[in-house]
């Protein structure tokens, strides 16, 4: 999901003027999408935060943007540490952000940053309602909110003309989906990807046992543009740990 949200910021900021840069030296703007799953994720991009002091100070109007999960944990003390950094977004201000900008942004769907030019992300929700003692995701990401059916399908089509054959949904419980509008379920969200022209191949992750309904069963069992797979994280099998 962080790659995800990397790719939707590059995007957002291709639309308004911004190319990719080779080289940090060549770059106008730095955006360091954060994560604070483990303390060592979060380690790294404070670290790397405070090693841009000098890069900024070096060329006159260079800017920083320090987003994701460790920005929405760490927005107070953010800006006494780092009082150069120009801007902080949390990982909370992304569903806003993002559902705003596809319109603008969909002409640079695809930019060449993690994944093979055959399979890409989509994320269809954000956050998670589940309150287990160990993560911190819910309280980071919010609590779970489905992606607009109309904006993943206009995503997904896009994609497919730009020569994308997988799409891997993502979601910290991504089969808990559901449309506020047209009621679709993560059931028929697959089947509706599935019929789009070019796309081959659906995986997802990461589900959680609680959302697998009967109707999933069906149809896993017969659209045969679903994965054979299911990647399903167990993370801990204690009660007294969850």
């Amino acid at each position: 999901m962080n790659e995800d949200d990397s790719k939707n910021l590059a995007r957002l900021y291709a639309s308004k003027g911004y190319d990719l840069c080779k080289s940090r030296e060549d770059a106008d703007l730095v955006i360091i999408n954060s994560c604070t799953v483990r303390q060592h994720a979060e380690d790294k991009a404070v670290s790397e935060l405070g090693r841009l002091r000098k890069w900024k100070a070096a060329k006159r109007g260079r800017k920083i943007i320090f987003a994701g999960c460790a920005a929405q944990r760490l927005k107070k003390t953010l800006r006494k540490r780092f009082p150069f950094v120009d801007e902080i977004i949390g990982s909370k201000d992304f569903s806003e952000i993002f559902s705003k900008s596809i319109d603008e942004a969909k002409n640079y769907t695809h930019l060449d940053l993690f994944n093979s030019p055959v399979s890409d992300y989509l994320t269809v929700m954000r956050g998670c309602s589940m309150s287990c003692a160990y993560c911190i995701v819910p309280s980071v990401r919010g609590p779970a909110v489905s992606v607009d059916f109309d904006n993943i399908l206009s995503l997904a089509w896009l994609k497919a003309e730009e020569g994308i054959k997988e799409l891997i949904l993502l979601g910290q419980t991504v089969n808990c989906y559901k449309d506020l509008k047209t009621g679709r379920d993560f059931s028929g969200l697959l089947n509706d990807l599935s019929m789009i022209d070019g796309i081959e191949r659906i995986r997802f992750m990461s589900p959680h046992p609680l959302f697998f309904r009967e109707n999933f069963y069906r149809v896993f069992a017969e659209n045969k543009k679903i994965a054979r797979h299911i990647q399903l994280p167990v993370q801990s099998g204690s009660d007294r740990i969850l």
